[in-house]
């Protein structure tokens, strides 16, 4: 599963990705290991790219919602914001 951006505590973007249509993607929190939870406050937003080449923001995965299905086609990018804790977002298809 590609790494979209890897764990920090600095704020990143990640580089753009592309979706075709009839594919899904879920986008995840990494490494977060079996049992682990993020702090509340860990998130990070998908972001597609308008015809204006403007990003809007079309989805979160946070605390309460780890995960993001990705069902649609679209150019995208992940935006992580800064957190006091390492995480890092992770798209698998």
């Amino acid at each position: 599963m590609p790494n979209v951006i890897a764990s920090q505590t600095t704020p990143a973007t990640s580089a753009e990705f592309t979706q075709a249509s009839n594919v899904q993607s879920t986008l995840h929190f990494s490494p977060v290991g079996p049992g682990t939870t993020l702090p509340f406050g860990a998130y990070a937003e998908l972001q597609i790219k308008s015809a204006a080449a403007t990003f809007l923001t079309v989805g979160v995965i946070d605390s309460e919602k780890p995960s993001f299905a990705i069902n649609f086609p679209g150019t995208f990018r992940v935006v992580k914001y800064a957190t006091s804790f390492a995480f890092g977002v992770d798209r698998s298809t």
